[in-house]
């Protein structure tokens, strides 16, 4: 687990990524919906806030273990993706298709279940 210092350091590192500017502790604090002045008397006595971090974390789509943990500061998690899924499909052999009714449900999927299935028909297709 990291200490204080580690973890708002990493805080001020994903804070420049995304506002693109230089970020100081009250900065990190605004971020943190924590006052500045609590925000530094938490940094004195080495203090650590959980919620805070967790509910940034959650908002920005961040990983919670590379801020407490010895992870990389840049492992930003990517929001799932919406994917069409058309359950049904008719096609004729001439006079053109209608596209006026389509059927499709909206799937959402995570990176990784849409790695495992592009390995999984990469290795069919072989």
């Amino acid at each position: 687990m990291n200490n204080f210092q580690t973890i708002i350091m990493k805080l001020k590192t994903i804070l420049q990524q995304i506002h693109r500017t230089k970020v100081h502790d009250k900065d990190v604090a605004t971020a943190l919906g924590i006052s500045p002045s609590t925000f530094a008397s938490m940094k004195r006595r080495n203090t650590i806030p959980y919620k805070a971090i967790l509910d940034f974390c959650v908002l920005h789509h961040i990983n919670a273990n590379a801020l407490l943990f010895n992870r990389p500061a840049n492992n930003l998690i990517e929001a799932p993706r919406t994917i069409k899924y058309y359950d049904a499909v008719g096609a004729g052999a001439g006079g053109g298709g209608s596209v006026l009714n389509e059927r499709y449900k909206e799937l959402t999927l995570h990176d990784l279940l849409l790695l495992f299935l592009s390995r999984l028909d990469k290795k069919n297709s072989q």
